[in-house]
């Protein structure tokens, strides 16, 4: 036998194993699929980084999208580890019959207390899964305190509603409260703006 005989038939070998090696890998392929369980469950929100003023609420929408084969139920959980001056909760805690492919939404409330300080700033893990599996998702919304200014002057415990009775020549000290409502350090300056109408102001004292 000629050595180009030979060395055809060991070609012809060699093309065969890799043929078949290559069947067996794609035979083989869904089994060794890059993909993880968590990809089977894609997360968005409407708003990833939520800036809301103390005292107010507002809403973030929540996305699952099906990236599985098959119609699918969801949980949706929220980590309670987040600062206390927040309230997180969800409309629907679940979330059913998803398509494959297709997407379904809920709505997540937030509200911040009123004498929250900036400091108070945290962020809120959503987890959600997929019901009857090990598949699952979580993403992270950040919450963060709108600056607010607010100064207030109390004169409630000034003589009588705000009435003093100040003797001819004589001088009188008057304490009022000045408070800052805001969640800002503040400095707070005290001026007199414009004279009052007293005979205005006398009738509707006398009138009340």
């Amino acid at each position: 036998m000629s050595q180009g005989v030979v060395s055809k038939m060991y070609s012809s070998r060699r093309a065969g194993f890799l043929l078949s090696f290559l069947i067996v890998i794609s035979a083989f392929s869904p089994l060794i699929s890059t993909a993880s369980a968590t990809g089977l469950v894609e997360l968005s929100l409407s708003n990833q980084h939520l800036l809301i003023s103390p005292g107010t609420t507002a809403n973030v929408t929540l996305t699952v999208h099906n990236n599985d084969t098959q119609i699918n139920d969801y949980t949706v959980d929220i980590n309670p580890n987040y600062n206390s001056a927040w309230n997180v909760s969800l409309v629907d805690s679940v979330i059913e019959d998803v398509l494959p492919t297709f997407s379904s939404s809920t709505t997540i409330v937030v509200t911040l207390d009123s004498l929250a300080l900036l400091s108070d700033q945290t962020i809120v893990e959503l987890l959600v899964n997929q019901s009857g599996s090990v598949a699952n998702a979580t993403i992270e919304l950040t919450l963060s305190i709108q600056p607010h200014y607010e100064a207030s002057i109390d004169i409630s415990n000034v003589g009588v509603e705000g009435l003093i009775l100040v003797n001819p020549g004589t001088t009188i000290d008057v304490n009022i409260d000045v408070m800052n409502l805001g969640n800002m350090n503040d400095t707070i300056l005290l001026d007199v703006v414009d004279e009052p109408n007293l005979v205005q102001w006398w009738d509707d004292y006398n009138s009340g």
